[in-house]
């Protein structure tokens, strides 16, 4: 959270702290994840983290437009696996804490050190970021099968579906 959610609220505060003396077009665009609109076991802590900077992120972007702030729009970043070498962040962690806590989690974080190695490049990433802002649009996905499963959730949400992952193909 204090990185994810945390980091991202104060920039943002400290950004509109002086917004407002700028007539220019600026833009806020923050960075979540798909898994900031699903759920898997075992990344828990991740998830909340990257849902509350997707609720945040809609609620600022409605709370710019209700209070009549045309020149600054909100944009959520929605990436799926970008190259990098992201995975190995736990090397940062505390001696003996581990971000993937379950033994039953080695699996899922060999897979994810493989998918984010081979993800997009951050050149394409950066380009799709950049055609969704121009394109006015707040949702930019990396990977357009995530509007697909997001509406998967949502239809299991509203009819009432037993809780299970979604989506399987996400990860």
């Amino acid at each position: 959270m204090n990185v994810n959610f945390y980091g991202t609220y104060h920039m943002v505060r400290n950004f509109l702290k002086h917004y407002h003396h700028n007539t220019n077009t600026m833009r806020i665009i923050n960075t979540a994840s798909d898994l900031g609109l699903f759920v898997r076991s075992m990344l828990t802590a991740y998830e909340v983290s990257k849902h509350a900077v997707t609720a945040f992120t809609e609620a600022l972007s409605l709370e710019l437009r209700e209070q009549g702030h045309s020149h600054v729009t909100a944009h959520l970043f929605i990436p799926h696996f970008v190259e990098s070498n992201l995975i190995r962040f736990e090397r940062h962690l505390p001696e003996g804490e581990h971000a993937f806590t379950s033994q039953n989690a080695k699996p899922l974080r060999h897979e994810m050190a493989k998918k984010t190695l081979s993800g997009i490049s951050p050149k394409a990433a950066a380009q799709i970021l950049f055609n969704g802002v121009k394109g006015s649009r707040f949702y930019i996905y990396s990977d357009p099968e995530t509007s697909k499963q997001f509406q998967q959730r949502a239809d299991a949400i509203i009819h009432d579906s037993n809780l299970k992952e979604f989506p399987k193909s996400a990860l």
